[in-house]
């Protein structure tokens, strides 16, 4: 998750469009849970992001880094999780995303059609934030191609 700040109707300082990934050099501000970040830019452009995304193959995975991350900033209201192949699955009157493994975490209830209607129920990887009770899609990385939800 990328937060900037600007004062007044001041424009933020870098544009990171979404989909698009820039070489660089991520440099962390001093902190325990190392959430603040600068990023200096390399030499070349933004190109559109055709890899897989990296990230958690399983669930317990990405919760055992939650937790992590909850022990070193108890303060922390929500993280993004990146997700290697999985699927959304309806469970009762929900929707979760379920690993290979067959464990599953909730998604908040709204955009679940649009990211069914772009995987067409097929196995993706996934970029969602994880407000420690549900995930909420930010975009999907599926036959060489990312797109925002």
């Amino acid at each position: 998750l990328v937060v900037q700040f600007a004062a007044g109707s001041q424009p933020f300082a870098e544009v990171l469009p979404v989909g698009l990934e820039r070489p660089g050099t991520i440099v962390y501000y001093p902190g325990v849970a190392q959430q603040r970040a600068r990023l200096v830019p390399a030499e070349g452009g933004l190109v559109d992001i055709t890899e897989t995304l990296p990230g958690a193959g399983r669930m317990d995975d990405f919760l055992g880094e939650y937790a992590d991350q909850l022990a070193r900033q108890p303060w922390t209201r929500s993280v993004c999780g990146l997700f290697k192949d999985v699927a959304l699955v309806p469970r009762g009157n929900t929707w979760v995303l379920r690993d290979q493994a067959g464990q599953a975490l909730p998604l908040i209830a709204r955009n679940h059609w649009k990211l069914l209607a772009l995987t067409g129920g097929a196995r993706c990887d996934l970029a969602a934030e994880w407000d420690g009770t549900s995930l909420q899609p930010l975009g999907v990385a599926l036959g060489g191609r990312f797109r925002a939800i």
